[in-house]
């Protein structure tokens, strides 16, 4: 990949970035649902970038391996959440969306790494 096409990448990824946490921003206010929405669309934006990293160099293998874990809990508890939301349990809700945050947090921190 060529120097402007990289740029380009890093600058399209920091807009779904900016995208993701101003739905992030908003969801305290929402439901449930649009909550599990919004957790889907970071995970899927972030899964992106770590991506593009790895295909740059920016995450080797053993990392990829070590992030994978992360990967499937986040999925899982995205999964939880949605599930929840429509049984209306807000209990299950609250615990899968804690498992979300441990899980996520990680996947967030390799993905703030990998633009360093």
């Amino acid at each position: 990949m060529n120097r402007t096409n990289e740029r380009a990448a890093w600058v399209f990824l920091a807009a779904l970035m900016l995208m993701a946490a101003l739905l992030l921003a908003g969801c305290q206010s929402q439901s449930p649902l649009a909550q599990s929405v919004a957790a889907r669309e970071l995970y899927t934006s972030t899964l992106e970038v770590l991506v593009v990293a790895r295909q740059a160099g920016a995450i080797s293998d053993d990392t990829a391996t070590e992030l994978e874990p992360w990967r499937a809990a986040t999925a899982a508890a995205i999964d939880a959440m949605e599930q929840a939301a429509l049984e209306q349990d807000a209990s299950a809700f609250r615990s899968a969306q804690a498992a979300y945050n441990t899980a996520i947090d990680k996947l967030l921190e390799w993905r703030i790494r990998s633009r360093q």
